[in-house]
């Protein structure tokens, strides 16, 4: 696992009209961590939050400055992406295509979806970790920024932002 690596954990579902102002404020967060040391991103890449935040990974290094950036994506193989409309399945491909290292994640379900990030957060160095997200009580995202929050990750609640309010 990296020393310095950022976390995407979010909200499924997001209205259309805020999808826009997410990703740029994402791109102002991400430039943030990447001065503070971060240098690998990593997200399962489900519709919704963690799109946002892969697409804005993606965006950011076509700067030749940020070219050193990873991204790392949990691949739930077939279940991924299963019940989406093809636009999002496209936009998920672009995102599998780009990644720089791809997990395959046996079952995807929420259960694994769950247990694999909470893998990830007990292996990692939690002084260099941070958890970027949007939780969300009904998916389970909540109880994974908890368990960030006890292993000493710094999180960054996008709801708590300037810019987040009324998410």
């Amino acid at each position: 696992m990296s020393k310095n690596f950022t976390i995407f954990i979010g909200k499924r579902i997001l209205p259309k009209k805020i999808i826009k102002k997410i990703q740029r404020n994402l791109i102002i967060l991400l430039k943030k961590q990447i001065q503070n040391g971060a240098d690998i991103f990593c997200t399962s890449g489900t519709i919704g939050f963690e799109t946002a935040a892969a697409l804005s990974v993606i965006r950011l290094r076509r700067q030749k400055r940020y070219r050193h950036i990873q991204l790392i994506l949990l691949d739930f193989g077939h279940a991924q992406g299963l019940f989406w409309h093809e636009k999002s399945r496209r936009t998920y491909e672009k995102i599998r295509l780009s990644a720089d290292r791809i997990v395959p994640v046996p079952g995807g379900d929420e259960e694994t979806d769950l247990a694999l990030y909470k893998r990830v957060l007990e292996e990692a160095d939690a002084g260099a970790c941070q958890v970027c997200c949007l939780p969300d009580r009904r998916d389970g995202t909540a109880e994974l920024v908890e368990l960030a929050r006890q292993r000493g990750c710094r999180i960054v609640n996008v709801r708590e932002t300037r810019w987040g309010n009324g998410l």
